[in-house]
């Protein structure tokens, strides 16, 4: 009997044990993951405030902790009925009293330092929904090290779901949010910042809606997601995030065929990467993305890529041959800057200006007939180009289009040329093998080589289209021109400073005059204007001090009608234009 009871009260004594346990445990856990929220719920008072009345809206910037000795530090969203819009710089440094901060929706910036050395500070709260923390600037001021993160009462943890209004997810937006597991990420953002899930040590699933294009390449760094990752390209949704690992040698990667964007430094410094297929889904390649590799030797770049960040191909000393569409093409030749390559361009309507400048390594491009304009300083100090074939569908050729380019011995022009900038092949091979004299690029009267005898008188060409940019400037014995019918385009300054001309005859079929084309000719004293002409540029007919008549073979109705630049008759005495049924005043 008495066994019996001591079994019973032993029996008692250990379950009584195992619930008082049980009660220890469950209090632990609480109180390890949820912490209490801040004991003062009032706003804290004896903040120091200045007055910020630059940017929108004017408001308050909280700049010191100043007589406030809160724990719990609560931040009003007004401070004498205006808005508290910022968290100044060292605002909360080394106050290591604060446990717990409370920022209000108002705010939009966190300044530099402003909760450095706050070694107690473990919550943070903020009053807005997400899609408005994530906008907030300055946040890696504040998410420096493991804290919790309530935002709009909830806790960051465990799964997350990113709402539909949130377009962009900030830099820092929720680094260090250690019990972030899963994240998704809907089809509304479609980009995401640096270092924005960084130190998300737990964060393992990760969603990524279709729209996402741009990803910071530190966004995931020191995740679980990324640490699983086997080596190879890493994926985000459908951007190439990130290549990790040592590439071996002589690798080929083909992208998957709906990858849309390849991010910010993917491939920096893969020397093994040979070549690359992209496909005609990628819209972006982003900055860095293929910077140091060496051994990248061909590029094709699809007409889907509207966008090429900067020194994407910096440093790719290897490549051989570009292709793509002319602004790509162009964006990658520029900054990888190789030693010697091949270009061919597949579209594009304009070769920008300086697109190829520099490029001392480009030997020969194939330029499509979809091209209408070449810009200026397109080829300038190319030096080892040394034929091109101009298609018939350019119309115009900027100012020092090909200059410096001194191996250029072969150039072709089509007719539909009628526009050649200042310069456009100046120190050239080609034109320094030019005899003295006038000079035709194509169907262009180009340039006066050489000196000009005394009182030389000038006929242009029958069939010639246009007279260049500067084409007689400054030369001071051209004493006559006659420009025929065909010519429908008279270049900037073309007769600049011509000091002796006195006679010129204008063709039927000019429509444009440039800027500046007769400017100083002191010693025309009348001119005669074909009804063709559309357009008289600035300065045309400027400082010609001895410009007593003007003609004009058009109604008065017509001469109102042209296109007339700034100060285009500046200098002129000339008061009137003599139009076939009267005079306008000028």
């Amino acid at each position: 009997m008495k066994s019996n009871k001591k079994r019973i009260f032993l029996v008692f004594a250990i379950l009584t044990m195992a619930l008082l346990l049980s009660f220890v445990f469950v209090a632990c856990d609480k109180k390890k993951d949820e912490p209490a929220p801040p004991q003062n719920t009032s706003l804290s008072e004896g903040l120091e405030y200045s007055f910020d009345k630059y940017g929108s809206p004017y408001g308050y910037v909280v700049t010191d902790i100043g007589s406030c000795t809160d724990n719990n530090v609560i931040i009003p969203s007004e401070y004498k009925s205006r808005t508290v819009k910022s968290i100044g710089d060292n605002a909360f440094k080394d106050c290591i009293g604060i446990t717990s901060i409370t920022i209000p929706d108002s705010v939009t910036s966190i300044g530099y330092n402003a909760f450095s050395g706050c070694t107690k500070l473990e919550n943070i709260y903020y009053t807005g929904d997400i899609a408005s923390w994530c906008k907030i600037s300055g946040l890696n001021n504040l998410l420096t090290s493991l804290r919790t993160l309530y935002i709009n009462g909830n806790k960051i943890e465990g799964n997350l779901n990113i709402p539909n209004n949130v377009t962009s997810i900030g830099s820092y937006s929720f680094s260090f949010c250690g019990k972030l597991t899963g994240i998704t990420i809907p089809d509304s953002v479609t980009s995401i910042g640096n270092d924005a899930f960084r130190d998300c040590t737990r964060l393992v699933n990760i969603t990524i809606g279709d729209s996402v294009s741009n990803i910071d390449s530190s966004a995931f760094l020191n995740t679980a997601w990324y640490d699983n990752q086997p080596d190879g390209l890493v994926y985000a949704g459908k951007v190439a995030y990130k290549y990790k690992g040592t590439m071996p040698e002589n690798t080929s990667i083909s992208l998957k065929r709906d990858t849309i964007s390849i991010n910010n430094s993917t491939f920096v410094n893969c020397n093994g990467l040979k070549s690359i297929m992209i496909p005609d889904s990628v819209t972006t390649i982003g900055d860095e993305a293929f910077r140091g590799c060496t051994s990248l030797s061909t590029i094709m770049i699809p007409d889907s890529v509207t966008n090429i960040g900067n020194f994407a191909f910096n440093g790719c000393s290897g490549l051989t041959s570009i292709t793509g569409s002319a602004t790509s093409v162009s964006a990658v030749a520029r900054q990888a800057r190789p030693t010697s390559f091949v270009v061919n361009i597949t579209s594009g309507n304009i070769i920008e200006n300086s697109a190829f400048s520099e490029c001392s390594g480009l030997t020969s491009i194939t330029i499509p007939d979809c091209v209408t304009s070449i810009g200026y300083s397109a080829f300038s100090n190319c030096n080892r180009l040394t034929t091109i074939t101009i298609p018939d569908c350019v119309t115009s050729i900027g100012y020092s289009a090909f200059s410096g380019c001194k191996g250029l011995t072969n150039i072709t022009i089509p007719d539909s040329v009628t526009s050649i900038g200042l310069g456009a092949f100046s120190n050239t091979a080609w034109y320094n093998n030019q005899p003295d004299g006038l000079v035709y690029a194509g169907k262009v009267a180009y340039s006066y080589k050489g000196t000009m005898p005394n009182n030389t008188s000038i006929v242009i060409k029958e069939g010639t289209h246009g007279i260049a940019a500067n084409a007689f400037f400054d030369c001071n014995e051209l004493t006559s021109v006659t420009i025929p019918d065909s010519v429908t385009n008279i270049g900037d300054g073309a007769f600049f400073s011509c000091t002796k001309l006195t006679s010129i005859t204008i063709g039927n079929g000019v429509k444009s005059i440039g800027g500046a084309a007769f400017k100083s000719c002191t010693e025309l004293t009348s001119i005669s204007i074909p009804n063709s002409v559309t357009s008289i540029e600035y300065y045309a007919f400027g400082w010609c001090n001895g410009l007593t008549s003007i003609t004009f073979n058009g109604t008065i109705a017509q001469w109102n009608a042209i296109l007339k630049g700034e100060l285009w008759k500046v200098g002129v005495p000339a008061t009137e234009v003599v139009c076939t049924d009267g005079t306008a005043s000028i």
